[in-house]
């Protein structure tokens, strides 16, 4: 494993086929951007429900596509979500920006190599 993404995980996933990775990470870049919103937007109106819900889903994802840190992160948040307890998830989600960011630039960077 290099980086934030588990290249080998991916590598096996995809049978080696670099252009099948980059589009299943693209893709999953995609899909963040769009769980990142819904979870700003339950923080915004205290939803721990609807946190729990872009959270558990990017929890998944980010798992699926090798970047267990990532899912770690979006674990840690989501635990708390799913109890109801709204302050401890909003105290982890700068780490998972963070984490998330990390991954969407490593991301970026294998396409810039790539093209």
């Amino acid at each position: 494993m290099e980086g934030r993404i588990d290249r080998s995980f991916l590598a096996e996933l995809t049978e080696g086929d670099e252009q099948f990775m980059l589009e299943l990470l693209t893709d999953f870049v995609e899909q963040a951007a769009v769980l990142r919103a819904e979870a700003l937007v339950a923080v915004e109106q205290k939803d721990a429900e609807g946190l729990h819900r872009a959270t558990h889903a990017l929890k998944g994802s980010s798992a699926s596509v090798g970047a267990r840190g990532l899912s770690e992160a979006a674990k840690a948040v989501d635990d708390y979500a799913r109890a109801g307890n709204l302050v401890g998830a909003i105290q982890r989600i700068p780490a998972l920006w963070e984490e998330l960011d990390a991954v969407c630039r490593e991301v970026e960077e294998w396409s810039r190599r790539a093209a």
